[in-house]
């Protein structure tokens, strides 16, 4: 009874924030990437602080797989308008923005002046996680090395869908959770978000800073987003860590080769080199 309970409670909740969609906002912030790179923790520290309240849900995926949703069900998932002044702001989290095809072009026609945050993780770690994830959850079968030979396949599959349905809900999904490699050619992505946004409407970062100088880093994104950058959260324990075996020297050899040009690009359009070696 008492989850009946909770599931009438949140349907109830869902057709009241459609009801008065339009009289919600729109965020002001978004994390959108990358994936396995500390948004969890990131948006669980924002969304402690005063000056922020959160979305419905931390990953909205609206500008990947619900876009078809409609605007109004976007804004249905954020507070009030009159819950937000100067100095209280909203946002959300859906790391796959960074990479998903034509999100930053519907981000920007939606919510042109949006601050976004984009934290980028030495893309051989975060693949591995990543591909670990897929596994933990159920959606991967395949070895890792084999995982990562057919993704070049399975991704051509998923467009082809998304040609003829874009709102083919599987083929997205399929495109999100099997992209290990492509996820991690940052520059490619970073260089559509800049050809969308103004440089100083988006934050980049090392992971591996923000794990390792957490309070420093979240400083930083407070300042960016124009609240009180001294806030600190209670804890600042990681969130969704996840672990695995060791991995085989081989899988790290490949990856290594394969992300090493892109990530000199990267560095080249940045100006500036993270440690990933």
């Amino acid at each position: 009874m008492p989850g009946i309970a909770r599931d009438i409670a949140a349907l109830l909740n869902q057709s009241a924030r459609r009801l008065t969609a339009s009289s919600r906002a729109l965020p002001n912030f978004i994390i959108a990437g990358a994936q396995k790179s500390g948004s969890s923790s990131l948006y669980s520290y924002l969304t402690q602080h005063p000056q922020v309240l959160r979305a419905a849900h931390k990953e909205i995926h609206y500008f990947d797989s619900f876009f078809h949703k409609g605007s109004a069900w976007y804004r249905s998932q954020f507070p009030l308008n009159g819950q937000l002044t100067e100095e209280k702001i909203t946002g959300e989290a859906t790391p796959s923005y960074l990479f998903y095809p034509g999100a930053a072009k519907r981000i920007a026609e939606l919510v042109p002046d949006v601050k976004l945050i984009l934290m980028l993780r030495n893309p051989v770690s975060r693949a591995i996680s990543h591909y670990h994830h897929q596994i933990r959850m159920g959606n991967e079968s395949l070895g890792l090395m084999e995982a990562i030979d057919a993704e070049e396949e399975r991704s051509r599959k998923a467009r082809i869908i998304l040609q003829k349905d874009p709102s083919n809900y599987r083929a997205s999904k399929d495109l999100r959770q099997f992209s290990y490699k492509e996820r991690g050619v940052y520059v490619d992505q970073v260089e559509t978000y800049f050809q969308h946004f103004d440089r100083s409407q988006i934050f980049i970062e090392a992971a591996e800073t923000f794990f390792s100088e957490t309070g420093k880093t979240l400083g930083a994104v407070s300042e960016f987003l124009g609240i009180d950058p001294k806030f600190c959260p209670p804890s600042l324990k990681p969130k969704n860590v996840g672990s695995y075996d060791k991995v085989d020297p081989q899988v790290y050899d490949t990856l290594n080769a394969y992300f090493a040009p892109h990530n000199t690009r990267l560095f080249d359009l940045l100006g500036e080199k993270f440690e990933w070696e």
